[in-house]
């Protein structure tokens, strides 16, 4: 049996990845308390101790707009963390999956962007993890970045959950309708972080659901798979919310080196959106 650790094992997708890999693997969980990624000396320690074959990375910064305030701790996380994991796994051989994101892109491209297209960054949260993949691509040489978009479930305080807890209390909605990307519900990316644990995938890979949408549009599936009927959506462009941190206006990603390798498990994102309302 494979022994996987976890870190960031509180987090979203770190606390669903490890409820799902268990059943399959010898997990261990690990969150800030256990493993501080910010700290070299702990990581070592720590995976010395365990010894797992795969390391999947959970642990990040992942507030947007605070990151533009709080550069210094985000880099702390998403940039010295990344390095430090990856010196731990290099040190007992471990494979390292770490989570990246579609932020590290500036959103012009105009159509889903493909592994091989080039960063460009225009907030500090996609500078800060895009450090972190430089970082790991230095270190590591087994590793296995997963880039991926707009994570959601039915448990965390996530977009989906904020939408179905508005249109219990509100009757208009105003969401922006320029911001496009894929959401991702986190049980398929669980599915296909193990596909990836199987074949001992290496390299960058593009892992969200399939096709794409505006918040406007994912509001509206949401809504209407929910069977909801006096809720109105009204489209308003990003800057109503006069948000800190820039968008992409496009970020969408292509399952491209999955698809090529033959092992794409994601299904469309509006399939994503009806299973996880089974959830809820």
């Amino acid at each position: 049996m494979k022994r996987i650790l976890i870190t960031g094992a509180k987090g979203m997708l770190g606390e669903d990845l490890s409820d799902y890999l268990s059943d399959k693997y010898e997990v261990t969980k690990t969150d800030v308390e256990e493993l501080d990624i910010t700290n070299l000396d702990v990581c070592v320690k720590v995976v010395k101790e365990i010894k797992p074959e795969f390391i999947i990375n959970c642990a990040a910064y992942t507030l947007v707009d605070k990151a533009e305030e709080e550069r210094e701790k985000a880099l702390a996380i998403n940039l010295g963390g990344a390095r430090n994991i990856a010196i731990a796994s290099q040190e007992i051989k471990a494979h390292l999956i770490s989570i990246g994101t579609d932020y590290i892109f500036d959103g012009l491209k105009g159509k889903p962007y493909v592994e091989d297209d080039l960063p460009h960054p225009i907030n500090f949260y996609g500078a800060s993890k895009l450090k972190g993949e430089e970082e790991i691509k230095k270190i590591s040489t087994q590793y296995t970045i997963l880039r991926i978009s707009w994570l959601f479930n039915g448990k965390r305080r996530n977009f989906f959950t904020t939408i179905l807890d508005l249109m219990k209390r509100e009757k208009i909605l105003n969401v922006v309708n320029d911001e496009i990307s894929t959401p991702t519900y986190t049980i398929h990316l669980c599915q296909q972080i193990e596909k990836i644990i199987e074949k001992g995938c290496t390299g960058i890979y593009h892992s969200s659901n399939e096709g794409y949408c505006s918040r406007y549009e994912y509001a509206l599936e949401i809504i209407k798979a929910a069977k909801i009927k006096d809720v109105n959506v009204i489209p308003v462009k990003t800057g109503y919310f006069k948000l800190l941190a820039k968008r992409p206006p496009f970020s969408a990603l292509e399952n491209k080196r999955l698809k090529d390798a033959g092992l794409n498990v994601m299904p469309d994102w509006q399939s994503a959106v009806g299973e996880c309302l089974k959830t809820v």
